[in-house]
């Protein structure tokens, strides 16, 4: 079991973290003709506008994440996970709990954390609700992903309260 690391994002991770990709996520990028490079672009586009950190587990990417603000008080959060998370779950909840510490800290006007979550990530709901965000749309959110999927709208409010 590796510590993970809070580390300023570098294109390279992204192209690492595609190696290693999560079953979920490595099924997500297949099912569009151009799901590497359009993740590859998009890590490139949120890497001008938003915050981004990558999670390192030794020399291996755990996790690629980012927070952009939507409104003066408001900023979204994603992440797309490796293979070095289920080796390392321990770790990377810590790391998670930083994670979201640090953000609080950078973002000291924003109130409230925001995430979308596909429907069928499971895995991913249950880590969000440990983190204390809160489902605002238990019937889901219908065609809203990339191939029309339904995603879940989750939020949390800084200071420890629920959205």
């Amino acid at each position: 079991m590796a510590k993970i690391m809070i580390v300023e994002y570098e294109p390279s991770h992204a192209v690492q973290l595609l190696d290693e990709l999560r079953s979920f996520e490595a099924e997500t990028l297949a099912r569009n003709d151009r799901g590497r490079d359009d993740f590859l672009a998009w890590c490139e586009h949120m890497s001008k506008y938003a915050i981004m950190g990558t999670f390192m587990a030794g020399d291996r990417v755990a996790a690629i994440f980012s927070s952009l603000r939507v409104n003066p008080s408001t900023a979204e959060i994603w992440a797309f996970t490796g293979r070095a998370v289920d080796d390392n779950v321990r770790e990377f909840w810590k790391a998670s709990v930083r994670g979201l510490e640090t953000m609080s800290e950078i973002l000291k006007d924003v109130t409230r954390l925001q995430c979308h979550v596909d429907a069928r990530n499971h895995k991913s709901m249950a880590w969000v609700e440990r983190l204390g965000f809160c489902c605002e749309t238990p019937a889901g959110m219908k065609n809203y992903g990339q191939s029309d999927e339904t995603f879940m709208l989750y939020s949390r409010l800084l200071g420890g309260r629920h959205g």
